[in-house]
Protein backbone atom coordinates (compact mmCIF):
# COMPACT_ATOMS: atom_id res chain seq x y z
CA UNK A 1 0.00 0.00 0.00
CA UNK A 2 2.93 2.48 0.15
CA UNK A 3 2.33 2.99 -3.57
CA UNK A 4 -1.06 4.55 -2.87
CA UNK A 5 0.33 6.88 -0.21
CA UNK A 6 3.21 7.90 -2.50
CA UNK A 7 0.77 8.45 -5.35
CA UNK A 8 -1.40 10.72 -3.22
CA UNK A 9 1.59 12.69 -1.94
CA UNK A 10 2.89 13.17 -5.47
CA UNK A 11 -0.49 14.39 -6.69
CA UNK A 12 -0.72 16.87 -3.82
CA UNK A 13 2.78 18.12 -4.62
CA UNK A 14 1.99 18.73 -8.29
CA UNK A 15 -1.37 20.34 -7.55
CA UNK A 16 0.40 22.81 -5.24
CA UNK A 17 3.04 23.54 -7.89
CA UNK A 18 0.42 24.08 -10.58
CA UNK A 19 -1.58 26.35 -8.29
CA UNK A 20 1.51 28.48 -7.66
CA UNK A 21 2.28 28.64 -11.38
CA UNK A 22 -1.27 29.75 -12.12
CA UNK A 23 -0.82 32.54 -9.58
CA UNK A 24 2.46 33.59 -11.22
CA UNK A 25 0.70 33.64 -14.60
CA UNK A 26 -2.17 35.67 -13.20
CA UNK A 27 0.18 38.26 -11.72
CA UNK A 28 2.43 38.48 -14.77
CA UNK A 29 -0.21 39.45 -17.33
CA UNK A 30 -0.61 43.16 -18.03
CA UNK A 31 -3.99 44.89 -18.28
CA UNK A 32 -3.60 44.64 -22.06
CA UNK A 33 -3.77 40.84 -21.65
CA UNK A 34 -6.92 40.89 -19.52
CA UNK A 35 -8.42 37.86 -21.27
CA UNK A 36 -5.36 35.74 -20.49
CA UNK A 37 -5.32 37.05 -16.93
CA UNK A 38 -8.95 36.07 -16.52
CA UNK A 39 -8.19 32.58 -17.82
CA UNK A 40 -5.33 32.28 -15.35
CA UNK A 41 -7.72 33.27 -12.54
CA UNK A 42 -10.14 30.56 -13.66
CA UNK A 43 -7.35 27.99 -13.86
CA UNK A 44 -6.13 28.87 -10.39
CA UNK A 45 -9.68 28.58 -8.99
CA UNK A 46 -10.03 25.11 -10.54
CA UNK A 47 -6.68 24.04 -9.13
CA UNK A 48 -7.60 25.35 -5.67
CA UNK A 49 -10.81 23.34 -5.86
CA UNK A 50 -8.96 20.19 -6.95
CA UNK A 51 -6.40 20.63 -4.19
CA UNK A 52 -9.14 21.10 -1.62
CA UNK A 53 -10.87 17.94 -2.83
CA UNK A 54 -7.63 15.99 -2.75
CA UNK A 55 -6.86 17.11 0.80
CA UNK A 56 -10.34 16.43 2.16
CA UNK A 57 -10.58 13.01 0.47
CA UNK A 58 -7.06 11.98 1.41
CA UNK A 59 -7.27 8.68 3.24
CA UNK A 60 -5.83 8.18 6.66
CA UNK A 61 -2.94 5.66 6.82
CA UNK A 62 -5.24 3.46 8.88
CA UNK A 63 -7.68 3.40 5.93
CA UNK A 64 -4.87 2.08 3.74
CA UNK A 65 -3.99 -0.68 6.17
CA UNK A 66 -0.74 1.07 7.09
CA UNK A 67 0.63 1.42 10.56
CA UNK A 68 1.93 4.72 11.87
CA UNK A 69 5.47 4.91 13.16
Amino acid sequence: MPYIQDFLELNLFYLRILKEHALFMQLSFTPRDKELGDRAVQLRAKLVNLLQQAVTRRPCPCDLGLELG
